[in-house]
Formats: structure tokens, C-alpha cells, sequence
């Protein structure tokens, strides 16, 4: 048999049995679908916060309190605090406010100057920052930023739990992280109490810690390809059984065992090709509605995952298949053709 032969033995008995094969090629397209969505879920949460901590402000040196042995970041550090280096005596009354609280407040008029009631405080305004949307939880376009000192007057607190330097750029963020800690060391009494840290170290942590949870829920998804595969042997099975009579013919014809064992792994291929490439569909649509529903998240499937997907259902449609397409080629003609 030709190879052309081989893909037409393999197509009409997928064609013969439309029920049989839609299970199949479902399981697999299941499996693949399933790969594709959970990967472009846990790629997507990382792009998410990866963009969520740049909307911060770029070249970012952040401070936390209490002192990190490693020097790097530790999620801990995020929620506790520090006793503040200031009087509250002297609090400025001034306030920095965004864009939507003049458009609410000032309805389009000149801000800068004019006085706004925060908690019972009147304050001046004295600046207003530049657009920029939601980051990190909050819409920054809906600030209102006051001197440190009149915050914890305000909310009767001693405390901070976070400090936010911006560097003047990418090859200042190293001087300015020894810096801080210098100044900060200084100023309590040769304590060295907090951690400094940089947006790329926060980042790179958590970076990390998504793509591994991206391979994880991708290996977890993986599994039902395998059950897939288990589906497609017992389907290729139940075909060796149905087909003994043309096994049979085949070999009094002169076909080799080995001609024999392709043409089932050729059917079984077939159903793996199609399984995955319907699931790849499923997959890139389910995606699609995640984006539609939650435009701010970017669930797209990364090309690893996709590519992983399709050559993992076909590789194991393939070993599955392998034994059911062993039993037909050693089928004894004679026998066969009689069971027939």
C-alpha cells in the first residue's frame, strides 16, 4: 500500500463509524481546549499584574518595612509597618488630587489654588496628576495625595507601610536603592529596619511564581489528553474487532504486518490531528469570551502551550494506538477471514 492508500484506509474507517470518531476526536479536542484556555488564564494573570505594577510609575525603588535577611522580596513585608520620623505638627495642608477628582469637584475650572475639604481638613490644592487609569487595585485618575504627616494626623495613625521612590531612570535605580538605605539607616539611629527593594526584583518574583503556576494548571490540563489517549485505543480496539474480515483480505492480498500496523496508526493519527485541531478551536475561542467578559484581563494562550497541546495529543493518540494497530498486523489471514 501506498501512502496515499494508507490515508484513504485511515479516512473511511473514520467516516465509517461517525459516532465512534466524534467521541474520539470530542475526548482529544477536549483535552486540547482544556490546555489552551487554563494556559492563557494563568499567562494572562501574569501579564495582568506584570502591567498592573507598571502602571505604578516606571524605574520604581519601593521601601518596606522591618529587615529581609535575603535583600529580596517578601510578600510579609507588604502588610507590616513602621513607627514615622515626623510631627504631626507639622502636616502641610496641601493635597495633589487626579484627574477625575477635579473633573467631580472643579468641573473643568483651573484647580490648582483652590481649597478642597478632606475629613474635615481644609487643604489647598497643588497640583493635579496626568491620566492614567486603573493600577494595582485602584484608579490613580481618583487620587487624592496628602504630605505623610497630615495622613496620619487624618487617620490617627504612626505607622507607614510602604514607601514609593521613582528613579530618574533605569541606570539610576541602583544608586538611588543605596541611597534610600543610607538616608534611611541615618535617620533611624544606624538601624538598618526596612528592605529595600526595586520594581524588577518585585516583578521577577512574581514573574516567576505565575509561570510556574501557568505549567502547572497546563500539566494538570494535560492529564485529560492522556485519558483521551486511553479513549482512542479502546475506539481503535473495538475497529481491529470490527474489521478482522478486511485485515484478513488484506493480508491474503499480500499486505505486510507492517503495512497493516501503519494504516491503524495512520487512523489513530487521524483522529489525534483532528481532535487537536478542533480543540485548538474551542481553546482560542473559550479564550476569547474570557477577553470579551473581562477586557482588562489578556488571556492569550502562549504559543508553547498551544504548540505543546497539539504535539501532545498527537503523540499520544499515537502510542495508544500502537497496540491495538500490533494486534491487527498479527492477525493470521485464514483466521480472519473465517471470524469474518
Amino acid at each position: 500500500m501506498r501512502g496515499a492508500d494508507i490515508f484513504r484506509f485511515a479516512r473511511a474507517a473514520a467516516t465509517g463509524y461517525p459516532l465512534r470518531t466524534g467521541l474520539s476526536v470530542l475526548a482529544m479536542a477536549i483535552g486540547v481546549a482544556a490546555v489552551v484556555v487554563l494556559t492563557a488564564l494563568g499567562d494572562g494573570a501574569r501579564t495582568y499584574v506584570v502591567s498592573q505594577f507598571s502602571s505604578l510609575g516606571s524605574n520604581l525603588v519601593i521601601v518596606l518595612p522591618g529587615r529581609s535577611a535575603t535583600g529580596g522580596f517578601s510578600p510579609a513585608n507588604a502588610v507590616t509597618r513602621t513607627p514615622r520620623a515626623d510631627d504631626w505638627n507639622r502636616a502641610l495642608p496641601v493635597a495633589v488630587i487626579g484627574v477625575k477628582i477635579r473633573d467631580e469637584v472643579f468641573a473643568g475650572q483651573e484647580a490648582v489654588g483652590q481649597f478642597i475639604r478632606l475629613g474635615g481638613r481644609r487643604v489647598r490644592v497643588v497640583g493635579v496628576l496626568a491620566p492614567s487609569g486603573q493600577g494595582v487595585g485602584f484608579n490613580a485618575d481618583e487620587l487624592v495625595l496628602v504630605p505623610v504627616a497630615l495622613s496620619q494626623a487624618m487617620f490617627n495613625s504612626n505607622t507607614l507601610f510602604r514607601i514609593l521612590i521613582e528613579a530618574k531612570s533605569r541606570d539610576h535605580i541602583e544608586m538611588a536603592k543605596r541611597d534610600v538605605a543610607a538616608l534611611l539607616k541615618t535617620r533611624h539611629s544606624g538601624e538598618e529596619d526596612v528592605t529595600v527593594i526595586t520594581q524588577d526584583a518585585v516583578l521577577a518574583t512574581f514573574d516567576k511564581l505565575l509561570v510556574a503556576l501557568t505549567a502547572a494548571v497546563a500539566g494538570i490540563a494535560a492529564i485529560s489528553l492522556a485519558v483521551a489517549g486511553i479513549l482512542v485505543m479502546n475506539v481503535m480496539l473495538v475497529a481491529v474487532t470490527q474489521r478482522t474480515g478486511e485485515i484478513g483480505l488484506l493480508k491474503a492480498l499480500g499486505a505486510r504486518a507492517a503495512t497493516i500496523r501503519q494504516a491503524f496508526l495512520a487512523e489513530a493519527a487521524v483522529l489525534s490531528i483532528m481532535g487537536a485541531v478542533l480543540g485548538y478551536g474551542l481553546g482560542e475561542f473559550g479564550a476569547f469570551a474570557i477577553r470579551t467578559f473581562y477586557p482588562i484581563f489578556p488571556a492569550y494562550p502562549p504559543a508553547w502551550a498551544v504548540i505543546a497541546a497539539v504535539v501532545t495529543s498527537l503523540t499520544t493518540g499515537i502510542l495508544f494506538g500502537l497496540m491495538p494497530a500490533s494486534r491487527a498486523s498479527k492477525m493470521n489471514p485464514v483466521e480472519a477471514l473465517m471470524k469474518h
